[in-house]
Parts: C-alpha cells; structure tokens; sequence
C-alpha cells in the first residue's frame, strides 16, 4: 500500500509542488509505480479488526493472504494489517489465488499490490476505500508517505493532512487502486488538486 502511493506521489506530485508549479496541461502523467523505497508512516487509526476478513469454506486460506500482504507491506504493521484485511476481503480469496500464492507475495515485497493481475474496478476501490478508512487514517497516511521520503520535519505530516480533505484522498486513493501498477496515470485535475494541497507544505524553506 505504501510503496505504490509513494512512488505515484514522488513521481507525479512532489517535482511539481518542488518547481512551484501544477501539472503538465497536455493531459494525464504517466507514473511507473515500481521505483519507491519502503516509506513507514505514523498509524494515528484505530487497530484493525481481527474479523475483518472471512473466508467461510476455509478461513486458513484468507488468513494466508493476510499475512502475507501485512509482511509485504511497507508501512506500519498495523496499516499494513488493515489495509490486508480489507484487500482480500474485496478481492477475494479465489481471484488471489488465481494470480498469486502467499509465499510469491512475501519474496517479491517490492511488487505492488496492484501488479500482480488482479483487476480492481473504481466500485471496488471505493469499497477498499471505506474499509480501510475504518482502521486507518487515510489522510495522515498519505501524509506521512510524503514526509518519509522528503526527510522533512514531522509537523509537516500534520500541515499536509491539515490542507488534505478527505474527498482528494479519497480520489487519488481510487485512482491509483483502480489502475494497473505498471500504467497509472492521473488526471491533470487531481494531479494539480494534489500540488496545490501539498505546495504551502513543501514549498521553499519548509
């Protein structure tokens, strides 16, 4: 979860908000999303559920998956677990298993989530959404994503989530979940959306 906002946030919003500027107005911005390092970011949510996630011809195999992704992660354990849980709970056990196992999950931890052949509609990354929202603060997250990687003081964690509303996480959070990995691509309005929240953060002298 993180790696994959982290590298569409270094590569599409941080070097605009760095030249002071929004985004490119030819159109949408290519974002390769296989280049960030893992990014640990403060979890200011409540622990998540430990039933959130049920598979009722064999809870095993769900808590496999779950487990796997957590380990995998690239924030917090408890983000991590969160985000886990209310990925294979929308996924589903069966449309895993079809692309990947658990074990392939834990050796390739820089592959994102969304790259592994499991198609997300915009539905069901809203429905991630809403339930990873639950046991996570989604807005702080993004946040602190941003601050792991700029090295900045961590008051910037609270003046970004501070500009952040909840309607723009929520739009960069389905933009990114509902695209392959390997293609995403926003939109210049979200794009410059982002900047423009971002920029009295991480502008110069921050």
């Amino acid at each position: 979860m993180i790696r994959l906002m982290n590298a569409i946030l270094l590569t599409a919003v941080l070097p605009a908000v760095a030249c002071g500027g929004g985004g490119d107005a030819g159109g949408e911005t290519a974002n390769p999303a296989d280049t960030a390092d893992t990014a640990d970011t403060a979890n200011a949510g409540n622990p998540p559920d430990p039933g959130g996630v049920t598979d009722e011809s064999d809870p095993a195999r769900a808590e496999a998956y779950v487990e796997a992704i957590t380990e995998s992660g690239g924030g917090t354990r408890s983000d991590n677990e969160c985000f886990a849980r209310a990925f294979v709970d929308i996924v589903g056990v069966e449309a895993l298993e079809a692309v990947v196992t658990p074990d392939e999950l834990r050796q390739n931890p820089e592959i994102p989530i969304t790259a592994i052949g499991i198609e997300i509609s915009e539905d069901d990354a809203n429905a991630l959404y809403d339930e990873v929202s639950l046991c996570a603060d989604l807005t702080k997250l993004v946040a602190g994503t941003v601050v792991a990687d700029e090295g900045l003081d961590p008051d910037a964690v609270r003046c970004i989530a501070a500009e952040l509303d909840e309607d723009l996480v929520r739009r960069f959070w389905v933009a990114v979940y509902s695209q392959d990995a390997a293609n995403v691509s926003l939109t210049v309005d979200l794009q410059e959306d982002l900047t423009a929240a971002m920029a009295p953060c991480l502008g110069p002298g921050t």
